[in-house]
């Protein structure tokens, strides 16, 4: 077309074909490509998780928070109802420790009255009621040591796992025999009263002994308590020196003092036995049983207690298993009293046993209740208030050591966090 502009169009481009290397090269780069983008994913996915974990484990805490809160509140308010729940049984439990106790010191008053009647009537010699009494413990604390199932032990423990222990509880049982041998042949002399009297002045002859063996303190209400308490054993030696059914009243006082020495050893041997040592109080028991029927026939040999019965009547058959029976329980409800109260407390539901002697005495015996035997009570139960106050006073000093503890044992099963348990009767 004349006029008309001729336009040339460019041609497409036309692409060679890529050489091995080139195509090796865009391979690399388009893995190298890929690789970047899936790390990247995968580290925007990393992050988002660590954001999502962070944020639950904030949401937990606040809620784990939460609960601990409710629960220390819900746990607070129900020690709270158990403290208020409990006070009450914990005061019951005092008091019910407390008439085990009393009921003990019956026993121990008790069973004097049946060593009276063995040897008045139909006379069985004090060493052979000592030697029965022994027998009937030692088959009781077998017993318990083998069948009852919180004081289990092999056999081959019954009797103490070392030399050291054999050794004190050998000693605990001899000084042992002393207190109920004493106290059973002072019994068959004199007025079940009057070796009651005696014998209440143990706790202060254990002050003297704990401050000689052991080098504790001797308090000055403590020495005020000795003075008193001697004052009112001499009474139980004025007037002239008479005969009470053929014995000899002079003899029976000496035989209830070395009783109530020997108990008063006995309480500081089983006092060591029970913290130092930690033994098992039915252990001591066993030791305690051996030890009388081991020395009972010795001993009465050795105080031309003349000769030794076989043939015994049913009555004096029934009265010696009632003596080992009362002895035996008397034994374990003053024990299981001790485990929960002081030995202040004790001392006052020991004190007890007083006047059943008189009672007993009065009503069951021949044996008159005299005059100074109950103005000897007094003065001797006066003393011992001296030994209870001075108790309170060591239990509310921190630095002062306990001088007068009723005995104390180990405990059974361990528990740190209980009471010893105690004995009484020697």
């Amino acid at each position: 077309m004349p006029g008309a502009k001729k336009v040339r169009f460019a041609s497409p481009p036309v692409l060679s074909p890529m050489s091995h290397d080139e195509l090796d090269d865009y391979e690399d780069y388009e893995a190298a490509k890929a690789a970047a983008r899936a790390a990247y994913e995968e580290d925007d996915d990393t992050a988002e998780t660590a954001a999502l974990t962070a944020r639950d484990e904030e949401r937990g805490s606040a809620d784990d928070d939460g609960a601990a809160a409710e629960t220390a509140a819900m746990t607070a308010r129900d020690d709270d109802a158990a403290a208020a729940e409990t006070a009450p049984k914990a005061e019951l439990g005092s008091v019910a420790a407390l008439i085990l106790i009393a009921l003990s010191a019956f026993g121990f008053s008790a069973q004097a009255l049946i060593v009276k009647f063995l040897t008045r009537s139909d006379p069985v010699p004090p060493m052979e009621i000592v030697f029965f009494r022994g027998c009937f413990q030692f088959l009781g604390c077998c017993g318990l040591l083998g069948l009852y199932p919180p004081m289990c032990r092999a056999p081959s423990r019954w009797f103490g796992d070392s030399w050291r222990e054999m050794k004190w509880l050998g000693l605990r049982g001899l000084v042992g025999f002393g207190g109920i041998a004493f106290s059973f042949q002072a019994v068959s002399l004199l007025g079940i009263a009057e070796v009651q009297v005696v014998q209440t002045s143990t706790p202060v002859l254990a002050a003297i002994y704990a401050r000689v063996l052991l080098g504790e303190p001797w308090l000055r209400l403590e020495q005020c308590a000795a003075v008193v308490a001697s004052i009112g054993v001499a009474l139980q030696f004025g007037g002239h020196q008479h005969r009470i059914d053929g014995s000899d009243h002079a003899a029976g006082l000496a035989f209830a003092l070395a009783g109530a020495a020997s108990a008063g050893g006995v309480y500081v041997l089983v006092r060591y036995l029970g913290t130092v040592v930690k033994v098992d109080w039915p252990i001591l028991m066993l030791y305690q049983a051996c030890g009388q029927m081991l020395l009972a026939f010795p001993a009465h040999v050795a105080l031309r207690g003349g000769p030794i019965r076989t043939a015994f009547s049913q009555r004096s058959v029934l009265l010696l298993i009632a003596c080992g029976a009362m002895g035996f329980l008397s034994q374990i409800l003053m024990t299981r009293g001790m485990q929960r109260v002081k030995s202040a407390s004790a001392s006052i539901a020991r004190l007890s046993g007083l006047p059943w002697s008189f009672l007993f005495q009065a009503v069951f015996t021949s044996d008159p209740v005299r005059g100074r035997t109950v103005a000897g009570a007094l003065i001797v139960v006066a003393s011992m208030g001296f030994v209870v106050h001075a108790a309170r006073l060591k239990n509310t000093t921190p630095q002062a050591k306990v001088l007068v503890e009723l005995p104390t044992y180990a405990k059974v099963r361990a528990d740190d966090d209980d009471e010893y348990c105690g004995d009484s009767d020697d």
